[in-house]
């Protein structure tokens, strides 16, 4: 592995995949400019585009969204944001519009979970700038070849805003709260929690799933900072209160009940849980294809040298992946819980890409855990019985990294 891994330098492999990413993407925008409105585009902003033709002014445009949004907590759903941007369709200030709609969506994900990846792979795992950007590339290209839904992630607005902008926000909050907790200085603890606190407030908003997942990792960090590094306990406990407090706002809406009466059914809170485990593992099984199988092969000498270079502790593998296992299962917990059902594309889309990014942290906390270990004959063996298979000298570097580690 080690040999495997000085073929091609590291600066040439993140060339390689940004050049892989952009060429992948760039045809995706350009179907852009034959995307059309659809559904709920019309009815959640025809108030936006009358007063826009009317007016000709953004202000009272903003105003009318506003406005929607408000009738909507009311009449039909609590998710504030969702509502909101819903109604800002950029088709309503003009139908050529249409091309905007795959740039927001791929732009604002693909950002947000570049960063995310890069907190992750540099602050968690203690990999180099390179190594991140490698990676990262690597697990966008592979989401956007293989989304589940990419009609209602890339080009239906309502449907993208709703769950692709909104877990994108997500994104940004943990990269926030992350710097949070990472950084030395008492004035980016600061800044950056104002910043979560904002962003706390428009995940809050948003849809059921994604909030799940909020209140999931938000915990999870909170209880990790008052445990390591007390002092920044406060700067991360506050995002959370304010995550909450929209949250909360949310689901109290008028609308929900409203609504609630007119969908399907849905299942007990305990059999809704116990069948999200069920219906994870099939998906999981449905989204490991060949083609991920191959991106996953490729990224793996990387993620080993991660692992390996990594100063770092991972003493909690199973523990770690248990947990990132149940945290997929949550994200289908609220459909089975309100409607009885699960298998919607726009909501499968934001599931898949959490399923990738775990996948990829999983493995490379694994190589971390392997790589700090006294004894390792296993891997040895495992490596040895490889090269023995390939009959090559490909994982033969593997003994002397062991060595260098022992000695």
């Amino acid at each position: 592995m080690q040999k495997y891994t000085n073929l091609i330098s590291e600066k040439k492999l993140a060339l390689v995949s940004i050049f892989l990413l952009c060429v992948s993407v760039i045809p995706l925008l350009i179907l852009g400019r034959y995307n059309v409105m659809s559904a709920d585009d019309y009815s959640y902003g025809i108030g936006v585009h009358d007063t826009w033709v009317e007016t000709g002014s953004l202000l009272q445009a903003v105003q009318s969204a506003i406005a929607h949004t408000k009738e909507f907590y009311y009449s039909w759903q609590g998710t504030y944001t969702s509502c909101f941007l819903m109604s800002m369709c950029p088709m309503h200030f003009g139908i050529k519009n249409v091309f905007v709609v795959p740039v927001i969506m791929i732009g604002m994900f693909s950002s947000s979970t570049y960063l995310l990846i890069r907190q992750i792979f540099v602050r968690w795992f203690g990999g180099n700038k390179i190594s991140y950007i490698y990676i990262g590339c690597l697990l966008l290209f592979l989401y956007w070849q293989v989304l589940d839904g990419p009609a209602d992630g890339i080009y239906w607005y309502n449907g993208a805003t709703h769950y692709i902008l909104m877990q994108s926000f997500l994104f940004f909050m943990i990269t926030a709260v992350s710097d949070i907790i990472w950084t030395e200085y008492r004035w980016k603890s600061i800044t950056w929690c104002i910043i979560a606190s904002v962003d706390g407030l428009l995940v809050g908003g948003g849809n059921l799933v994604t909030g799940l997942q909020a209140q999931i990792l938000l915990f999870l960090l909170l209880m990790y900072s008052f445990l390591k590094i007390r002092k920044t306990a406060v700067y991360v406990l506050i995002p959370l209160v304010c995550f909450m407090v929209g949250f909360l706002v949310n689901i109290a809406a008028p609308g929900n009940v409203a609504r609630s009466g007119v969908s399907s059914e849905g299942y007990s809170a305990f059999v809704s849980i116990i069948a999200s485990f069920y219906y994870a593992a099939v998906y999981v099984g449905r989204w490991t294809s060949i083609m991920v199988v191959l991106v996953w092969a490729a990224a793996v000498p990387v993620m080993w040298k991660i692992g390996r270079e990594a100063r770092r502790k991972f003493p909690y593998p199973v523990l770690v992946t248990l947990g990132s296992f149940c945290l997929i299962a949550a994200m289908f917990t609220p459909s089975l819980y309100a409607i009885g059902q699960v298998g919607q594309e726009r909501i499968n889309n934001i599931i898949q890409m959490v399923y990738y990014l775990v996948l990829f942290s999983v493995t490379t906390y694994w190589f971390g855990w392997l790589t700090h270990k006294k004894k390792m004959t296993i891997l040895e063996n495992l490596f040895e019985k490889y090269s023995n298979v390939l009959g090559t000298g490909m994982y033969s570097g593997i003994h002397s990294s062991v060595d260098i580690y022992r000695g």
